[in-house]
């Protein structure tokens, strides 16, 4: 290293240091280059390996979806049926839309009259679960088609053919960020202020770890600073053991509150009606930047 000359200790600093932003490797003491040749030729490795990187990247593009755009609304609604109960998948997804289970049972119930109407053998019909399941995908249509009182914005990922494979929502709710256990002691302490809250974040298996998620939830984040009123923080709440989303809202820059064991949510088996069941969740909490040159991507 002492004979190596000043122009390529610079270009070699100025190498690793790309490196380091690229979060690659950095070089080994061992493995210093000797001469400028070979590190022009790492430095066009390392541009052409990122290069790459950003060509696997699939051609997706992030939309908002018009409150009263009902065909809109139905293919999310089917895709976000289909990733919380059909695929079994639990990496990048959360979902709080499906605990309205009078709405639900109320489909079913629908169903299942209608099938007794037309004197179907219920036990022996093979597509009973679809039928369920496009229950569940009618009663959250209900839901996102349904005015809230207050601001909502609702994205979805497509891909070149025009096929969702993600979906997000920000809505305003009033959350409640006094931690009790019980039920009760929660219900008295219900926020009276209207805070935006990410649900439904949810990716398709085949298109995860490409960013996607994360894009998501940076649209939502962009909706709540063009809201009136304008807020300054955005929440969102996991399921405790879903790592896959704590870890995506942590690359967000959210910070973990406290643990909430008393939420529930709606699970599918293999009975007449969707079962309601306890779940701990975590409540995560950012503050928003007021910076004007926020990037989507």
């Amino acid at each position: 290293m002492k004979d190596a000359p000043a122009q390529v200790l610079q270009a070699f600093i100025t190498t690793a240091r790309f490196a380091t932003n690229q979060n690659q490797v950095f070089p080994a003491a061992d493995s210093i280059p000797h001469s400028i040749n070979d590190l022009r030729a790492r430095t066009s490795l390392a541009i052409s390996e990122k290069a790459h990187e950003s060509m696997l990247r699939p051609d997706v593009i992030i939309e908002e979806i018009e409150l009263d755009d009902a065909r809109q609304l139905e293919s999310m609604s089917r895709f976000c049926i289909d990733m919380f109960f059909n695929s079994g998948e639990s990496a990048e997804k959360d979902g709080t839309f499906i605990s309205r289970c009078v709405v639900i049972v109320e489909e079913i119930a629908y169903c299942f009259l209608s099938l007794m109407h037309f004197h179907l053998p219920v036990l022996q019909f093979r597509g009973w679960k679809n039928i369920k399941i496009a229950a569940l995908q009618k009663a959250q249509m209900l839901d996102l088609s349904t005015p809230t009182g207050g601001n909502r914005s609702i994205f979805v990922a497509k891909n070149s053919s025009s096929q969702i494979i993600g979906c997000c929502e920000v809505i305003e709710e009033r959350i409640d960020l006094s931690y009790s256990t019980a039920n009760k002691a929660r219900r008295r302490t219900k926020s009276s202020r209207l805070r935006p809250i990410i649900e439904n974040l949810s990716v398709r298996p085949d298109y995860r770890r490409n960013g996607i998620g994360v894009d998501l939830v940076i649209a939502c984040e962009r909706a709540v600073q063009t809201w009136i009123p304008r807020h300054d923080e955005v929440y969102a709440q996991v399921e405790e053991d879903n790592t896959s989303a704590i870890n995506l809202f942590s690359q967000c820059g959210y910070t973990s509150l406290f643990v909430d064991p008393t939420c529930t949510k709606v699970i599918l088996d293999d009975n007449l009606f969707g079962k309601q069941t306890s779940v701990s969740k975590v409540m995560f909490r950012k503050f928003l930047s007021n910076d004007s040159d926020l990037q989507l991507f």
